[in-house]
């Protein structure tokens, strides 16, 4: 039985700790750094970025796989568009 819950806890970490790690910052209540607050205001701007961000948090999908070239790319235009608006508010 010790060996088996070694091997889970292995596995666990392996697959997982990623997650955990990502989640446990988040959770602290401490301030973004600028990263996170590109990220999520990108998120909030573009329907892609807000897949990939939910794909992270229901574990669908690694963080590292999230902030792959392509997707860092795009979170740097996004914030950069003038044009960008969060999605779901109108312009009056």
């Amino acid at each position: 039985v010790d060996a088996a819950i070694r091997a889970y806890a292995r596995e666990h970490r392996r697959h997982l700790r990623s997650h955990e790690i990502f989640t446990s910052l988040y959770a602290t209540g401490k301030r973004f750094n600028a990263a996170e607050r590109m990220l999520y205001r990108a998120a909030a701007r573009d329907v892609e970025l807000a897949g990939c961000v939910a794909a992270v948090g229901g574990r669908w999908i690694k963080p590292h796989e999230m902030l792959a070239p392509r997707t860092l790319v795009r979170i740097a235009r996004v914030n950069l568009s003038p044009a960008s608006r969060p999605n779901g508010l109108v312009s009056s």
